[in-house]
């Protein structure tokens, strides 16, 4: 019988210009014998099983996914959520936690008619891969998520791609709940799934040092339809992931304690967590590295 390990997630993330400490990471654990991620295969159509994925895939339902920022694992497991829309002819939008000015080019990446290395290539270019605060949103894993979208559009897929990230300030959440809901509220025809960190997919108001925040996706259920939109929390087992710390560390991948509340590969709605509508579960996870350090996709 499976049972369920509750433990409280705490990791750091920009959240409407607050700094969250992440009281998960094991500290002092030497960086190079950390590892990072194993390149998956981002061209691939194949569907990976995943439990109660039908409970997502419905017409007009924006699905938020809140994540860890720089893991393999939670940028794959939506990555399989899209392919499972594919399977089924769904249309789906995809949107991430990047830069909304990239969002033309991102989705002009999925439907190019370019070589796969042309592709890439102009993939990378963009301003959003570089500079100097690479906190695993512009991850490998993320580019091979976009990777993924473009097989799967080049397989005859209808899917968009969105990013919706605004720049840090006191009321980002509120930002990007408003970008958002300006791109996605008057179409009710497809699947929508978001990406994005798990404190910005929670439901409900307050966070440690502030309990008057007010997350992304409780204000993008105010902005559309409370009933349209659900936010999800990740289960997953101890490992690793490329992230910023707010103690002046570089960015890198860090010791991250398992928070695992349901079995991997699978998707459960209901109040498992209180500050969502439901979990998702992806099993062990480990660092994906920027993906402009390794000059290209694999």
């Amino acid at each position: 019988m499976w049972r369920p390990v509750r433990r409280k997630l705490k990791i750091g993330a920009a959240a409407s210009g607050l700094a969250l400490v992440a009281a998960t990471v094991a500290f002092g654990t030497p960086l190079a014998r950390i590892p990072t991620a194993p390149s998956p295969s981002p061209g691939d159509t194949t569907c990976t099983p995943v439990r109660n994925v039908d409970s997502v895939l419905v017409r007009s339902r924006i699905t938020v996914f809140g994540e860890i920022h720089g893991t393999n694992a939670l940028p794959e497991f939506v990555g399989n959520v899209l392919c499972h829309a594919w399977k089924r002819r769904l249309p789906v939008t995809l949107g991430v936690e990047l830069a909304s000015e990239s969002s033309a080019s991102l989705d002009a990446f999925v439907h190019s008619s370019a070589d796969s290395a042309r592709a890439r290539a102009t993939l990378l270019g963009d301003s959003i891969w570089h500079g100097s605060f690479l906190d695993g949103r512009n991850s490998l894993a993320m580019a091979q998520l976009l990777e993924r979208a473009r097989a799967l559009a080049r397989a005859g897929g209808n899917v968009r791609v969105v990013a919706f990230s605004r720049p840090s300030q006191p009321n980002r959440d509120s930002t990007m709940a408003a970008e958002l809901a300006r791109v996605l509220a008057g179409d009710t025809s497809r699947v929508v799934i978001i990406l994005t960190g798990n404190i910005h997919s929670r439901v409900v108001p307050g966070v440690a040092v502030d309990s008057a925040f007010r997350p992304m996706t409780l204000r993008l259920k105010e902005l559309v339809h409370p009933r349209r939109v659900i936010g999800l929390n990740a289960s997953y087992q101890m490992g690793t992931a490329w992230i910023c710390l707010s103690d002046g560390s570089p960015c890198g991948p860090h010791a991250i304690k398992g928070h695992e509340t349901i079995p991997p590969r699978g998707i459960e709605l209901g109040p498992i967590e209180g500050r969502y509508d439901g979990v998702y579960g992806v099993g062990p996870i480990a660092a994906s590295p920027p993906a402009v350090a390794v000059k290209g996709l694999p």
